[in-house]
C-alpha cells in the first residue's frame, strides 16, 4: 500500500487528493521523454531475442500485436483485486481505481 507520495518540492504528501496529481503529473512527464533510438532498440531486440527458447504460436502473435483499447486498460483495472502487490511502476491497484474515480469527479466538476 502506498501511503504517501513526495512532491517536487521533496515534501511527502498523503492525502489522495494531492498523491493522484503528482501521480498523473509522472505519468504525464514519462509520456513527453523522447522516443528511443529505433536502430538502437532493434539491436537490443535482437540480443534480447537469442535469450528466448521457445517461440509464440501464431495465435499468441497476432494477439501481441494487437493494440490495447481504453476499454481493455478499464476493464482490467476494474477486474483486478485490491491488496495486491503493485505492477513495475510501484503503483497499486487500489491507486489506480481511486484515480479513476478522481478523474470522473473532476471532470464533473469542469
Amino acid at each position: 500500500m502506498i501511503l504517501g507520495l513526495q512532491d517536487e518540492e521533496g515534501v511527502i504528501q498523503t492525502e489522495t487528493r494531492k498523491m493522484v496529481e503528482i501521480a498523473s503529473n509522472y505519468h504525464k512527464q514519462i509520456q513527453e521523454k523522447p522516443q528511443m533510438n529505433m536502430a538502437k532498440r532493434r539491436a537490443i531486440i535482437k540480443m534480447k531475442k537469442k535469450n528466448v527458447k521457445e517461440k509464440p504460436h501464431d495465435v499468441e502473435i497476432t494477439e501481441l500485436r494487437a493494440e490495447t483499447s481504453t476499454e481493455d486498460v478499464r476493464e482490467a483495472i476494474k477486474q483486478s483485486q485490491t491488496g495486491k502487490c503493485p505492477g513495475h511502476s510501484g503503483i497499486t491497484y487500489e491507486f489506480w481505481k481511486s484515480w479513476k474515480e478522481q478523474r470522473k469527479i473532476e471532470m464533473v466538476r469542469k
